[in-house]
């Protein structure tokens, strides 16, 4: 029986060190991608990822994921780099999956630490402007599809209100898959189908 405590203590310590090395390794990335000016512009992110070489899809969905989470930049500039650095079909799968994770992270830690995180990410001046829409569930599950359709819109500030509302795990994910995914979808194949005009009659 001792030897099995002790095991389980052995295994609880070296998980607790693994965790906070990968989460010190995250914070180092995101610090030295800030140094390079990659959350400035496109086209400084653009070129950060793509020295990271073999290692460039890993680095790409982490800031990708951190930047959904802390709302450093808007995710649509991701939406539009995957697919031109990756080519259309790898990098939409790597922004799907980016943006659900990114939503359901959020989502998550709202409903575990409440609105100390909520209000930790995002301003009173963004709450007080949304935070009606808490007064009916139904009507602010129809505001989440409709701000997870268009781009440009608060899409990541309403995972955050969503996490202080009924809205359970399951249906966050279906209305991300069902409607977030798509937007990301058409937004990466016009974005590819406008660069291949271009290309074609410009070449550079």
């Amino acid at each position: 029986m001792e030897k099995k405590n002790k095991n389980q203590k052995t295994y609880y310590l070296i998980s607790v060190i693994s965790l906070s090395l990968f989460i010190f390794a995250i914070f180092c990335l995101v610090l030295f991608a800030f140094e390079q000016g990659a959350f400035t512009s496109q086209q400084r992110l653009e070129r950060f990822i793509e020295h990271c070489g073999i290692y460039a899809p890993i680095v790409y969905c982490i800031l990708n994921i951190v930047s959904v989470v802390v709302l450093v930049i808007p995710s649509t500039w991701y939406y539009v780099v995957g697919p031109m650095l990756f080519g259309l079909v790898p990098g939409l799968i790597l922004n799907c999956f980016n943006s659900f994770m990114g939503s359901l992270i959020i989502f998550l830690m709202v409903k575990r630490w409440g609105k100390i995180i909520l209000e930790f990410f995002v301003s009173q001046k963004t709450l007080n402007k949304y935070y009606g829409y808490l007064e009916d569930e139904k009507r602010f599950e129809k505001w989440f599809a409709f701000m997870q359709i268009f781009p440009f819109l608060p899409d990541n500030t309403f995972a955050y209100i969503a996490g202080c509302t009924k809205m359970t795990t399951k249906r966050l994910c279906q209305l991300v898959i069902g409607f977030k995914l798509w937007k990301i979808i058409i937004m990466g194949i016009g974005t590819d189908m406008i660069l291949n005009y271009i290309f074609k009659f410009y070449p550079f």
